[in-house]
């Protein structure tokens, strides 16, 4: 008799711990990826650009629904074109349950690339965005990452977070997943489904290198929509694009401006940028035994314009550099591997993003540059802009008949002048590497 109370007791114990469990400490029960995508998934939007008259989307991508009142986040290369050419786009959405409508952009930050979006969809489920201090994730704790990619319907990811990502230059969080185009703009969550940024970019040809924008961007811009006037049409939204492009590229000169440092390759070196914000990284040789010739090269790349989701960057730079010196082979065959090198190395242009283009070719002797240089130099203004400008700059050393040293740049969304600044630096910055020390690139 008396071991009958004991017992009860235990079992009303053992209840209210799994009462307090479920209930006061929900965080504790496990997070699935299908809790998650039920969670996410009422937000969600489908975001495509139309001309009027014409349903064929020209661009796509995604958005997540972040008030009762129809409030819209995405990424600002989404809307870019709605808000360059508004009398040429127009801006749709599509939920996950099938419904349509337009949209209208409320305010942009181009910067962090995200911006508000206003929708007719009232009293609809929505992401919260967080209030105050935000906690982000530990590195290593699982992300989801939403969105419509390539069109196919929505979709979701998991990855890692890899914490703020130190040289990005524009507060971006690393997210190792896949992030696929047409994904930019939608949103990545914790494994508790709280909001952790905004999907904007890839590293281009990576697996899973991709970065969002923090939710204190994301706060930014929200209240900024909400402080706008009634009536604050797309003028006014292209206005705030060029004061910030302005403001974009008077950073970009102080990552252009301070001394360059030289880099070593062959029996050549070359500058570039000493800014935290360019990485560069040697391509490895393989000279085999019976090589005829030695091919080596270095590639930098400028981490703060780094490669839009869409194809689309705010400032993208990439310089690439390859030493070629003869071992067993005749000039004449050097020079035709040298041609086809430079022919390589001339860079892209998107023939939707400019208009005409200008270009030189010619070789630089005496007071212009330490000894001959050929220099092929092409710039083109970008399209529905007035200042930035695509360029493509290639230096080929031609004081040694068995050695040579191609340095090109691949620029894009720059000011005239900083174009012509970094090819003033290249050009000065190419000599023979035995009259200097400097950092060895192998």
């Amino acid at each position: 008799m008396s071991k009958r109370p004991q017992q009860i007791r235990s079992y009303r114990d053992f209840f209210v711990a799994v009462v307090f469990v479920l209930v006061v400490r929900p965080g504790v029960v496990e997070a699935t990826p299908t809790r998650a995508f039920e969670a996410v998934a009422p937000a969600l939007l489908s975001l495509r650009t139309h001309a009027p008259g014409n349903d064929k989307a020209l661009s796509q991508g995604s958005a997540f629904l972040v008030d009762a009142d129809g409030r819209a986040v995405t990424a600002f290369h989404v809307v870019k074109d709605t808000v360059e050419q508004p009398a040429e786009r127009l801006l749709r959405y599509r939920t996950m349950d099938g419904e349509e409508g337009t949209a209208s952009v409320l305010a942009v930050d181009l910067i962090n690339d995200v911006a508000i979006i206003a929708t007719d969809l009232k009293g609809r489920s929505h992401l919260r965005l967080p209030e105050g201090d935000v906690r982000l994730p530990r590195p290593g704790d699982t992300l989801y990452a939403f969105g419509d990619p390539l069109g196919l319907g929505m979709y979701m990811t998991a990855g890692s977070y890899g914490g703020p990502s130190a040289g990005s230059g524009r507060g971006r969080l690393r997210y190792g997943g896949a992030l696929n185009p047409g994904m930019s703009g939608g949103p990545t969550v914790s494994a508790d489904g709280a909001l952790v940024g905004v999907n904007v970019s890839k590293v281009l040809f990576s697996e899973a290198i991709g970065f969002l924008s923090g939710i204190e961007g994301v706060n930014r811009i929200y209240r900024e929509a909400l402080a706008a006037p009634a009536g604050a049409g797309q003028t006014d939204l292209r206005a705030v694009v060029a004061h910030r492009v302005k403001d974009h590229l008077d950073a970009f000169s102080a990552q252009i401006t301070p001394p360059w440092k030289p880099v070593q390759l062959g029996t050549y070196h070359f500058h570039v940028p000493s800014s935290d914000n360019w990485i560069c990284s040697a391509r490895a040789k393989d000279i085999k035994p019976d090589s005829r010739y030695d091919r080596r090269g270095i590639g930098c790349r400028f981490v703060a314009g780094i490669e839009e989701l869409d194809g689309r960057a705010l400032t993208r730079v990439g310089i690439s550099a390859t030493y070629l010196a003869a071992i067993r082979l005749h000039p004449m065959h050097l020079a035709s591997i040298v041609r086809t090198e430079v022919r390589e190395a001339r860079g892209w242009y998107d023939t939707r993003k400019v208009v005409g283009q200008r270009c030189e070719d010619r070789t630089l002797k005496g007071a212009e540059s330490a000894f001959p240089l050929r220099l092929i130099w092409c710039a083109s203004p970008m399209r529905n802009t007035t200042d930035r400008y695509n360029f493509t700059i290639t230096a080929v050393t031609q004081d040694d008949d068995d050695k040579a040293l191609i340095v090109a740049f691949d620029v894009e969304g720059v000011s005239w002048q900083h174009g012509m600044t970094m090819t003033e630096r290249l050009i000065k910055g190419m000599n023979k590497a035995e009259t200097h020390a400097v950092a060895r690139s192998h």
